[in-house]
């Protein structure tokens, strides 16, 4: 089930490749029975729903939902999920966890922590990624508009897992591209060793080491895309970070990607 003024379906219809490098993560990394895939922003349930259609297996899935309205969605789309849970809860940008000043608001697909002087979101209402993600944990994927990277940052400063992490990179000005810079580097100093970056529409942008310098030209292309107003060209870009542990399991997922994306080196 989908609110009546969702985006969801109007942009899987204009946009093919949308969840494609999701779609082939999961194929990938959740391929053996009982895997763990932590969805942080789940929304309706239409990513989980995605990757368990993608991996043909059984899996466990931690569904991170913060927002009653959309919550009230994914309790109804769950019938399509056997092993779950729903964590009503934020995933706190901050470890250890400290009140997060702001509230939250929602409007047509998403759901946003909006700054507040007055209101505040306590301790009781948070959560940290590293209660959930365990040893089996395959793959993480975070959607917290425009908290991705500061969520992800402190989770990499105090895990001792490291699952492949899909995460959404937002660039709006210079401070946001440091940071979503100093987020990749601190995963390259933790053995994560690849990355694939993607349009927000799902078409595939750079795929290869971390550390590259053409990795941080896309970067700066968000930026300055964003500099001359023009979003249409690229909102957004979707990160997947992968561990020098898991590189023949890379080297097969770019290659499935770029299979199915009609690339051909060979001409």
């Amino acid at each position: 089930m989908v609110p009546s003024k969702h985006s969801i379906v109007q942009i899987l219809a204009s946009e093919p490749y949308r969840n494609h490098v999701l779609r082939h993560a999961a194929a990938v990394f959740l391929s053996t029975t009982h895997n763990h895939f932590v969805d942080v922003g789940a929304n309706i349930g239409d990513t989980a729903l995605t990757i368990t259609k993608a991996s043909h297996v059984p899996l466990q899935l931690t569904l991170i939902e913060p927002s009653g309205f959309f919550r009230k969605y994914l309790e109804i789309n769950s019938k399509y999920f056997e092993d779950y849970e729903i964590i009503p809860k934020f995933v706190s940008p901050n470890f250890p966890i400290v009140n997060l000043p702001g509230e939250l608001l929602h409007w047509g697909g998403t759901a946003q922590v909006i700054d507040s002087k007055s209101v505040s979101i306590p301790v009781n209402q948070q959560i940290s990624l590293h209660d959930v993600v365990k040893e089996n944990t395959g793959l993480l994927k975070i959607d917290c508009d425009g908290q991705d990277t500061t969520i992800l940052r402190n989770f990499l400063r105090n895990t001792q897992f490291f699952p492949t992490i899909y995460f959404e990179n937002t660039i709006v000005d210079y401070p946001s591209l440091i940071n979503s810079q100093e987020t990749v580097e601190l995963a390259f100093t933790l053995g994560y060793q690849f990355a694939i970056i993607a349009r927000n529409d799902g078409l595939l942008i750079w795929a290869g080491q971390l550390g590259a310098e053409h990795l941080y030209d896309v970067f700066w292309m968000q930026l300055n895309v964003r500099k001359m107003n023009r979003t249409d060209l690229l909102y957004y870009t979707d990160v997947l970070l992968i561990h020098s542990k898991d590189t023949n399991k890379y080297k097969k997922l770019i290659t499935q990607i770029r299979k199915d994306q009609n690339y051909n080196f060979e001409k």
